[in-house]
C-alpha cells in the first residue's frame, strides 16, 4: 500500500495529515517537512542532512475514493540519526578529507558568478537584499543583473577580502563565500578581520541606508558595527554564522593562496567564528541556497553547511568533546532471546546509545533501538563514571548469527561507533571472551587498600570448576594497561596483586582506574585510586 511520509526534526511536536487533503513533496506539516507518498517497504529522503536525528511520521493512504483517506490509528513514528560526513574523522585527516571531496575543480567566471549570484541564487521573489544592513532593491529581469544593483547601491562582498588571498582565480568567484551588500556597507568592511565589538566602542552602525554613529534605540541586532580605533567589523546578528560558515568554507578549500597573502588573518578570527557558528545556526534558505551554488560548481555545497559539527571536528578537534570509555560489549543468547550487556568506564557529553542488527551472512545494519525510544538507553555514566546497560533482542531467529552494532550519540551531533559484536542464536558469545565451554560464576570482591599507592590487591571469588576468567587493569579511557591474569581457577578465593606498573614493569601515574574480569559475556569491573 501506499505510506504518507513526513520528516520532524528530533523534539518538535508531531502534526497529522488532514483528512483529504493530497500532501505534496516538499509541503510543510507544522514543523515537519513532507517527504512524499511512497509505496512498498523501502524509501529514501534525499534531503536528509549527515549528523541531524530525524523522526519520521508514517501514515497508510487509502485512495480507493479518489481522494486521501489517512488511516491514523495504523500510523508510525520512526526514528532515525544519519551519520555526519567522514564519521570519526576529525582535524588534518578531516580537513584533506574535505579538501578532497568538496574542493570545486570548476567554478563561474567572475562576471557571470555575480550575475548568477544576485539573479538567481539571492533573489527573493523580485528582491535583493544586502546581507550586512538589510538593505533590499527590486531587481529588473530584463537587465543586467550586476549592472542594475550596482547602479542601486548593491555590490559583492568576498567574505574573505581579496587583498588577502581571493583575489583572482577560483578563490575569487567561487559564490560559497560571495554575498550582494550595499556598497557603502561593502567598502566599510574593506578587508577587516569579523570580531565582537563593543556597543561602546563601536564608530560606525549600518542598517537599510542608515550610517549612525551612536548606539541604535531600536533595532539594534538589524546592525552591523565598525570600529575604527581597532580596525573591526561585526555583521548583523543573522547573517554571523552564515559569514562564519563562509570563512571556514574559504581557508579550507583556498588556504594556500589565504597563507600566502596573510597567515595571521584567519587565525586572529578562527574562535569568535566558532561562536558565530554555534550561535546563528543554518536555516532552511542557507541550506537552499548552497545547494543552488553547488549547482554551478561541480554539484558540490559547502561542507560546513551541510553538516553543522565539522566546524568543531576539522579546527577544534580538543572541543570535540563527546568520548566513551567503553569496559566491555557481550551477548548472550537466552533462548527464544538475545541479552547484550555493555558496561563503560567514562562518558563526556554522551545523550544516549543506539543498537544496530544485521544478519550475519547477508542484509544491511538496521536500528534495533535507540535512546529516543528506550529511556534505558539514556547515558547513565559521566567524565568521571561508568555504568552498565542491558538490552534484549527478542526477535532472533534460532541458528542465525547476527550481528550487534553499539553507538553512542553526543549531546553536540556526533555519533561515535564503539564496536561490533557477532552473536549465534544459540550459543553464547563475547568481546575479549576467555576460552570456557561455559561462564564463570564469580565475584570480584572490592580491591584493597583503595585508594592505594604501592600495591593493590584484588580478590576475585569462583564459584564454577576450572572456570576461565581473564583480568585485566584498565584506565579510565577503557586502554588496557596491565594484563594480571588469564586461564582457569578452581572454585575459592583467589588474591591477585597488581604493583601500579603498566604490562613494561613502567610506573603509571595517579589517577582512575578500573580492574576488570571477564568470563564469557560475564563481565564485573571495580573502580581504584591510585595516588602517588
Amino acid at each position: 500500500g501506499a505510506w504518507l511520509v513526513v520528516r520532524f526534526p528530533a523534539g518538535r511536536r508531531v502534526v497529522y495529515p488532514k483528512e483529504g487533503y493530497a500532501y505534496h513533496p516538499g509541503e510543510s506539516l507544522g514543523e515537519g517537512i513532507v517527504v512524499g507518498q511512497v509505496s512498498g517497504s523501502r524509501w529514501r529522503d534525499p534531503r536528509a542532512l549527515p549528523g541531524r536525528t530525524y523522526r519520521y511520521l508514517l501514515v497508510p493512504v487509502d485512495w480507493a475514493s479518489g481522494q486521501p483517506h489517512y488511516k491514523l490509528d495504523r500510523s508510525r513514528m520512526v526514528s532515525v540519526h544519519t551519520p555526519e560526513l567522514f564519521p570519526g574523522v576529525v582535524g588534518q585527516p578531516l580537513l584533506d578529507s574535505l579538501v578532497a571531496h568538496f574542493k570545486p575543480a570548476h567554478v563561474l567566471p567572475y562576471s557571470q558568478a555575480r550575475d548568477t549570484l544576485f539573479a538567481r541564487i539571492y533573489l527573493e521573489n523580485d528582491s535583493l537584499r544586502g546581507v550586512y544592513s538589510g538593505y533590499t532593491i527590486w531587481l529588473d529581469p530584463n537587465q543586467d543583473p550586476t549592472t542594475f544593483a550596482f547602479q542601486h547601491h548593491i555590490n559583492t562582498e568576498h567574505t574573505w577580502p581579496q587583498s588577502k588571498g581571493a583575489g583572482s582565480g577560483n578563490p575569487r568567484s567561487d559564490m560559497h563565500h560571495l554575498f550582494p551588500v550595499r556598497d557603502n556597507v561593502n567598502s566599510a568592511r574593506g578587508n577587516l578581520p569579523f570580531a565582537e565589538i563593543d556597543d561602546a566602542e563601536t564608530d560606525r552602525w549600518y542598517r537599510r541606508s542608515q550610517v549612525l554613529q551612536s548606539i541604535p534605540s531600536q533595532f539594534i541586532d538589524e546592525y552591523s558595527e565598525k570600529d575604527n580605533d581597532q580596525p573591526r567589523f561585526e555583521p548583523r546578528e543573522d547573517h554571523k554564522g552564515n559569514a562564519a560558515r563562509a570563512m571556514f568554507y574559504f581557508y579550507t578549500m583556498y588556504r594556500a593562496e589565504a597563507d600566502a597573502a596573510d597567515p595571521t588573518f584567519f587565525p586572529l578570527q578562527k574562535a569568535v567564528l566558532r561562536r558565530w557558528h554555534s550561535l546563528d545556526p543554518v536555516d532552511s534558505l542557507e541550506l537552499v541556497r548552497t545547494f543552488k551554488i553547488a549547482t554551478y560548481q561541480d554539484g558540490k555545497p559547502n561542507p560546513f553547511v551541510v553538516d553543522t559539527t565539522l566546524v568543531r571536528r576539522a579546527y577544534f578537534p580538543e572541543l570535540y568533546g563527546s568520548s566513551v570509555a567503553l569496559l566491555s560489549f557481550s551477548g548472550v543468547y537466552v533462548g527464544p532471546e538475545i541479552q547484550l550487556d555493555w558496561e563503560t568506564a567514562s562518558e563526556k557529553r554522551v545523550e544516549g546509545f543506539r543498537v544496530f542488527r544485521r544478519r550475519e551472512d547477508s542484509g544491511r545494519f538496521v536500528l534495533l533501538a535507540d535512546y529516543l525510544s528506550d529511556p534505558a538507553l539514556l547515558a547513565m555514566g559521566g567524565p568521571q563514571q561508568g555504568a552498565h546497560y542491558t538490552l534484549v533482542d527478542s526477535t532472533p531467529v534460532a541458528n542465525h548469527a547476527y550481528v550487534y552494532r553499539l553507538v553512542a550519540q553526543g549531546l553536540d551531533g556526533d555519533s561515535l561507533f564503539l564496536g561490533d559484536l557477532s552473536v549465534v542464536a544459540g550459543q553464547p558469545t563475547g568481546i575479549e571472551s576467555a576460552s570456557s565451554p561455559e561462564p564463570a560464576r564469580f565475584q570480584l570482591a572490592p580491591a584493597y587498600p583503595n585508594p592505594f599507592n604501592g600495591q593493590l590487591v584484588v580478590p576475585v571469588e569462583v564459584e564454577t570448576s576450572g572456570a576461565a576468567v581473564a583480568l585485566t587493569v584498565l584506565d579510565v579511557l577503557g586502554r588496557r594497561v596491565r594484563h594480571l591474569f588469564s586461564g582457569r581457577l578452581s572454585p575459592g578465593r583467589h588474591l591477585f596483586r597488581w604493583n601500579a606498573a603498566d604490562g613494561n614493569g613502567r610506573a603509571v601515574p595517579s589517577g582512575i582506574y578500573f580492574i576488570r574480569l571477564q568470563s564469557g559475556p560475564r563481565v564485573q569491573v571495580r573502580k581504584v585510586i591510585l595516588i602517588r
